[in-house]
């Protein structure tokens, strides 16, 4: 890896971390696809860490707004 490559990568663990804290994820599992450890692939990463915003943000959505009342 370049060491741009490694930075990247770096500040990928970061924002999975802190999406995780955020999030009050614990754990997760992880699939690697395509022959690429999802660990080595900060896209990846990120695509979890957005995952688990998402995540956050629907859980105060509801907790805010009560059930759908459709």
């Amino acid at each position: 890896m370049t060491p741009e490559q490694l930075a990247d990568l770096q500040a990928a663990w970061v924002e999975l971390r802190q999406a995780m804290e955020e999030s009050h994820v614990s754990s997760f599992r992880a699939c690697n696809r395509g022959g690429r450890y999802w660990g080595e692939d900060p896209d990846a990463m990120r695509a979890m860490a957005a995952t688990f915003r998402s995540l956050k943000k629907d859980t105060t959505d509801s907790a805010t707004n009560g059930p759908d009342q459709t």
